[in-house]
């Protein structure tokens, strides 16, 4: 997901204003006060928060195994790019980044009985459409979603989305594969499969820190012939449009385990 958002620079937490949608009261009139319509421009602040792991490495086997401190350092960044992304999509905190999904102002949609998912991102691409005047382009699914929706089949046999894959398209949306897309089981509740149909500029990650790996010694690690590698980045999210983004929790596809 995050690598479809738009990215930027920053110095600092970012104050700005959501773009509100336009509740339109224009009607044709005749005499008395005309209609009135409405826009309310909501303010908002984007926090920084720092995204961090570190690794320790035992000197003499790195010393001995050369790719090994590559190894750590390409895994360190990998997590981190794993982590940033989640929290692009589900963070919550007030404090730092709060994702797409737990912001206020996005569209929700609920999967209508006996619609296939098909039908259900078309219907939501339109209320995206609707409320903004911007047509999505994309949307985001689970690894399994794609899977279920890869296989599903016509009468005759035929794969009724052959083209359903990650980069591929449905209902005319690039699709993106996302494993943060899965809702966890909680309360005893089975996990779901949910989407989320978008149009990227509708909000953007800035960076402060851009990711950087740094080796260094820690504490006692020194006379314990040990070194740290440390990988992290500090940034923020901000949803300028959230009305661009349409969330379904619930596709009806319960999340394999």
């Amino acid at each position: 997901f995050l690598a479809t958002i738009p990215k930027g620079a920053t110095e600092g937490d970012e104050h700005f204003y959501r773009a509100p949608v336009l509740t339109n009261n224009a009607a044709g009139w005749t005499s008395g006060n005309k209609p009135e319509s409405a826009l309310q421009w909501t303010p908002a602040v984007a926090n920084l928060e720092t995204i961090a792991h570190w690794m320790p490495i035992k000197r003499q086997t790195a010393n001995r195994y050369k790719l090994l401190e590559s190894i750590v350092t390409n895994s360190l960044l990998l997590g981190l790019d794993l982590r940033c992304n989640e929290y692009a999509l589900r963070g919550s905190n007030s404090s730092g980044i709060v994702g797409v999904l737990n912001t206020t102002g996005i569209l929700e949609h609920n999967k209508a009985s006996g619609k296939n998912i098909k039908d259900t991102l078309a219907a939501m691409k339109r209320k995206v459409r609707v409320a903004t005047g911007i047509a999505p382009t994309h949307v985001c699914l689970s690894p399994y979603a794609i899977e279920e929706l890869s296989e599903e089949k016509d009468s005759t046999g035929r794969y009724l989305f052959p083209e359903i894959a990650n980069g591929g398209t449905i209902a005319g949306l690039t699709v993106v594969e996302d494993v943060n897309m899965t809702v966890a089981a909680h309360d005893s509740v089975q996990a779901k499969e949910s989407a989320l149909v978008y149009y990227p500029a509708g909000a953007s990650f800035d960076v402060a820190d851009p990711e950087e790996v740094i080796v260094g010694l820690k504490d006692s690690q020194l006379i314990q012939n040990e070194y740290t590698i440390l990988a992290e980045t500090t940034a923020c999210l901000r949803v300028d449009m959230p009305a661009c983004f349409c969330h379904c929790a619930d596709l009806g596809i319960a999340a394999e385990a």
